[in-house]
């Protein structure tokens, strides 16, 4: 015969005060969020902006395919200031651009968009992984600036999304080498260090470009010419590793997976009296 712990007289009430302060939290945050994206659509010259740096990377990519240089000249030529216009990232991050080149563009937004969402539903984050989530998106200036420009770091918070699921996908992080702690999800999994082996090997097919990078990367100038540029994409990367972190015990996202970057607890059924 199988006894189980006694409840706390108050357990069951505690636990229903904490989901219901916890969706009101929730609710709050979607509705800032929604502001957020109302007062984006309808600010002057806000949708110009929309795209902005995805349109930047893309140009550059077919002005390459076309024979001419990734990097503008005046980066190589001396030192310049970081604005609107120029290339940073290295000359690998060219395999994510290239097929982009010809897709509609819609599809740059989407699929990045779709795997978030995909993984966060996956792992079933409980209410506080979700309220923080939800926080990053209506709290954090760099996260909405990412989604609405399109920058290429959207891509790389879905790398990260994907990497907490089967680990060996976290190495594309690396197209964006300053935010490469990152990268390491999966690296106790021999597929991982597999995939970086791939990458290292296309990445010598750029070999001349990389020359070019570090002049680039050597000549810029401005407030976000330095190694801690990059510190405002913390916050929608480790948007995933949240809801990694905070899944629910009998989600989906807490079964153990090869691959994934951390093994969770194993669940054992009490099989006591059978």
């Amino acid at each position: 015969m199988t006894t189980s712990a006694p409840t706390p007289p108050d357990g069951g009430r505690t636990h229903r005060l904490s989901w219901l302060g916890a969706r009101v939290v929730i609710g709050l945050f979607l509705l800032m969020l929604a502001a957020e994206v109302i007062i984006r659509l309808t600010a002057p010259h806000s949708l110009d902006a929309a795209g902005m740096d995805s349109r930047t990377y893309l140009d550059a990519t077919r002005r390459w395919l076309n024979g001419g240089p990734f990097y503008l000249p005046t980066q190589l030529a001396g030192p310049y200031q970081i604005e609107y216009g120029v290339v940073l990232y290295p000359p690998v991050a060219l395999l994510l651009f290239v097929p982009f080149a010809f897709l509609p563009a819609v599809l740059w937004y989407a699929i990045p968009a779709t795997i978030m969402a995909a993984v966060i539903w996956h792992h079933r984050p409980s209410a506080w992984a979700c309220t923080i989530i939800l926080a990053v998106l209506a709290l954090s200036p760099e996260t909405q600036t990412n989604y609405w420009f399109g920058t290429p770091t959207i891509w790389i918070a879905a790398f990260v999304a994907l990497g907490t699921i089967w680990g060996w996908p976290g190495v594309l992080v690396m197209l964006k080498p300053a935010v490469f702690p990152f990268a390491l999800l999966g690296i106790r999994d021999r597929r991982w260090w597999l995939a970086a082996g791939v990458l290292t090997i296309v990445s010598l097919l750029f070999l001349p470009m990389w020359f070019d990078w570090f002049r680039v990367l050597l000549n810029a100038r401005g407030p976000r010419a330095n190694v801690l540029y990059a510190i405002g994409d913390v916050p929608p990367l480790a948007m995933p590793l949240v809801a990694w972190a905070g899944r629910r015990r009998g989600s989906i996202g807490s079964r153990p997976r090869r691959g994934a970057p951390y093994a969770p607890r194993a669940r054992f059924k009490d099989d006591v009296g059978r």
